[in-house]
């Protein structure tokens, strides 16, 4: 995990490279017409008996593989190739016995146009299928050139390319306070400052990183961010806004995480199933307050009666949102949109969506007892951090002071106020 932040800079700077590769015009456009003129018929008009379950006549157009194998198969490159016209009559004949679909309306003049052009360009498919190597780009591994390829050889290259001249190296205090406010969210300690400045061995700057690293705030700066990305509250939102006296230990646990170096496929496992892979595990049961860390509506959840479609229609969308963001936490995918049609531009068709909601479908947003260190189960109890607050005043024009007063004199770094 404390590999983690060097390691998505590295993916990022990779993935931009590869976004920008330059394109053939003629290329690009093809591919527009073929996913907004011919996949759209592919999709709703022709994969009912053509899918890949057991796609009718062995034609499979469930995917760009599938569909490719078919015109290779057929050997059509234009309109005018026999196979091309044997499927051109068929989408255009009157004949019921014969017409295609068999089912449902003809297609119309303009979809048929649009088929006939994409036949004229050569029937080319673009690289966005379903399975094999025909993925999207961001799922494809990172090929590295051997020398050519790191952090410092991207940025020169940019640099020689955009005739930029390289900053000047940071004096000590400015690279303490930049990679001190990285890692751990704080400015540096006069002490640290000190010592730092007057360390002059050739590791001074490692040893440095390792006592941020291993601080407790470094764990907490990095939670920061994951948090925002699994739309963590410690209230439900909506109108009621109830509070989620228990959600803090989900953020504890994250902060853990961090600062425990917890290895990346058990911090995956566990937020997402901790409590069927370790149903005994306190940590790995608390964990799973990622799939409730979003918004939850409590008026359509729980005060609205069983059997009315406005219930029905508030738990599929509490799905949906643990569904969204479980894709876009872990996979960086856009699949919402699956919710209605087969995705248009990542390889997500409605049918896997729900398959994937139905995984979601049995969770229940409620406090659970948690298992002890012996093994046995104990409520969780209220946040410490949640302390005394004042009575709520109702009037909206009235200003509502509070005064705490101390019997004895108080020392610390950190004076936390939580609205009510």
């Amino acid at each position: 995990m404390k590999r983690l932040a060097t390691l998505l800079v590295t993916i990022a700077a990779f993935m931009i490279i590869g976004f920008v590769l330059q394109c053939n015009p003629a290329t690009a456009q093809n591919s527009n017409h073929f996913e907004h003129r011919v996949r759209p018929i592919l999709v709703t008009r022709c994969a009912t008996c053509h899918w890949a379950a057991s796609p009718a006549a062995g034609i499979d157009f469930s995917s760009s593989v599938g569909i490719r194998k078919y015109i290779a198969a057929k050997a059509i490159r234009s309109s005018n190739d026999a196979a091309a016209r044997t499927l051109i009559n068929r989408i255009t004949t009157l004949s019921d016995d014969i017409r295609m679909p068999p089912t449902g309306e003809r297609l119309t003049k303009f979809e048929v146009g649009g088929i006939l052009k994409w036949m004229d360009t050569g029937a080319k498919i673009p690289d966005i299928g379903r399975s094999g190597t025909d993925t999207l780009w961001s799922l494809k591994p990172i090929r590295i050139r051997k020398g050519g390829d790191s952090i410092d050889a991207i940025v020169s290259r940019v640099r020689t390319k955009q005739g930029l001249a390289a900053s000047r190296p940071a004096d000590t205090l400015t690279l303490l306070r930049r990679v001190s406010f990285d890692l751990t969210g704080l400015p540096p300690s006069p002490k640290t400052i000190l010592a730092f400045q007057s360390d002059r061995s050739l590791r001074a700057y490692q040893r440095l990183i390792e006592r941020l690293l291993s601080s407790k705030a470094f764990g907490e700066q990095q939670a920061r961010y994951w948090l925002d990305v699994v739309h963590f509250a410690e209230t439900h939102g909506f109108d009621k806004d109830k509070r989620r006296d228990d959600a803090f230990l989900y953020k504890h646990w994250v902060i853990s995480a961090f600062n425990s170096d917890l290895p990346v496929d058990t911090f995956v496992e566990q937020q997402l199933a901790g409590d069927v892979i370790a149903p005994s595990n306190r940590s790995a049961v608390i964990a799973t307050g990622f799939l409730a860390a979003g918004p939850w509506d409590f008026v359509g959840q729980v005060e609205l009666p069983d059997g009315v479609v406005e219930k029905a229609k508030t738990r599929n969308l509490d799905r949906d949102d643990i569904l969204t963001s479980t894709m876009q936490t872990f996979t960086g995918l856009s699949v919402q949109c699956a919710r209605c049609h087969d995705h248009k531009f990542d390889p997500i068709p409605q049918r896997d969506y729900y398959a994937l909601q139905a995984v979601f479908a049995g969770i229940e947003r409620a406090s659970r007892p948690l298992p002890t260190t012996s093994g046995a189960t104990a409520n969780a109890g209220p946040s410490p951090t949640n302390g005394w607050h004042s009575d709520i005043e109702t009037a909206p024009d009235v200003s509502h002071w509070v005064q705490v007063d101390y019997a004895a004199p108080v020392t610390g770094n950190t004076l936390r106020i939580t609205p009510a």
